[in-house]
């Protein structure tokens, strides 16, 4: 590759350094008046977030971006399960929340249903407190996650990015060969495959601070069992059957022990028989009571 090919190379390096540069210092100047990073992030750790208004608005006011999340446990009466998600979904329904997934799970101990709710975050604590309704509160947790700061670089490399694309096409408009021309479309690519990476991230975040989380946890308990009976019952079963296992076995050892007696009394039998039967016949005698 000869001096000249390396013209195209410098040329795009120098637009994304200087496209780089000014947008840093455009958008830190939107947000954190001139760069005075440390005053406004307090103000806007402290302000509370609006309701109604776009991430951009708030981040205009210096109000914090955060992700409202959060997990509850609700007991049930027996056999009020059903009944008391019936309850639950009319609350997330008057709060203008949606039931995102469902589940139900039963053991030998409880029947349960697991609930993801998606409520809007000017709704979490009213629908938190309604909880208390649904049946015996166990459990209630909420946190929420500050993502400003992560939202603001967001936006800044969105428009850096942004910038470096306008330069490349460009500099792609004057490209004179094939080599420049490739090279240019493929840092395009590159650039363009960070700006949807972003954008991406940008909009899952928007997503999430636009609807609250809550996952809650609804269930009854199985009836108890008084384990006083049931130790006694599974001692006399044992018992009984230890019982019948050794009478089993004591049958079977005085059998054993005298069936090798009764076999040779009665062979002793059979073989008096035998002779018996052979001396009244030889001898003529007869038997006794005979005329």
């Amino acid at each position: 590759m000869n001096d000249k090919n390396f013209i195209p190379i410098i040329l795009i390096s120098l637009a994304l350094l200087m496209s780089g540069c000014l947008g840093s210092m455009s958008n830190d100047g939107d947000y954190y008046d001139g760069g005075n990073y440390g005053g406004d992030v307090l103000y806007a750790a402290e302000r509370a977030p609006s309701p109604n208004k776009s991430i951009p608005d708030m981040i205009a006011t210096g109000e914090k971006i955060t992700i409202k999340k959060g997990t509850a446990e609700i007991e049930t009466g027996l056999g009020n399960l059903d009944e008391g998600l019936q309850k639950l979904k009319d609350l997330i329904a008057q709060n203008s929340g949606t039931v995102e997934n469902l589940s139900y799970r039963e053991t030998e101990s409880r029947k349960s249903y697991s609930i993801e709710v998606k409520i809007p975050p000017s709704k979490f604590e009213e629908i938190a407190n309604g909880l208390k309704a649904v049946g015996t509160l166990k459990s209630l947790s909420t946190n929420s996650e500050d993502v400003t700061f992560e939202y603001i670089d967001l936006d800044a490399e969105i428009k850096n990015l942004n910038a470096q694309k306008t330069r490349l096409l460009a500099i792609y408009d004057k490209a004179n060969n094939v080599e420049e021309i490739i090279q240019i479309e493929s840092e395009i690519n590159r650039v363009q495959t960070k700006i949807d990476s972003a954008t991406a991230r940008m909009k899952f975040l928007e997503r999430q601070v636009e609807r609250a989380t809550l996952n809650i946890t609804l269930y009854e308990e199985a009836p108890i069992v008084d384990q006083s009976l049931i130790v006694p019952i599974n001692q006399a079963v044992n018992t009984l059957i230890g019982a019948m296992g050794f009478s089993i076995l004591l049958i079977s050892g005085i059998i054993g022990f005298f069936i090798p007696f009764l076999a040779i009394v009665a062979a002793i039998l059979l073989v008096l028989w035998i002779i018996k039967r052979i001396l009244f016949k030889n001898l003529k005698i007869p038997f006794i009571g005979k005329k």
